[in-house]
């Protein structure tokens, strides 16, 4: 039983780190756009495509710098 919860556990902490981690990715977008950096300079900094940088951009009623 103790196996089941220690696995759970770790379950849970893997989804919080994960969650953490596109949190602070979608915050490193959103600052790279506020510094007017370009489309390419943001895919380069995340490892996103564009098309997933463009989708969330368009989520939150961003627009990229022209």
């Amino acid at each position: 039983m103790c196996e089941i919860m220690e696995n759970l556990l770790n379950e849970s902490r893997n989804e919080g780190r994960m969650e953490g981690r596109i949190e602070a990715e979608q915050n490193m977008v959103i600052r790279l756009v506020q510094k007017g950096r370009s489309l390419t300079d943001i895919i380069d900094a995340t490892d996103w495509s564009q098309e997933q940088i463009l989708a969330f951009l368009q989520s939150k009623n961003i627009q990229l710098a022209q």
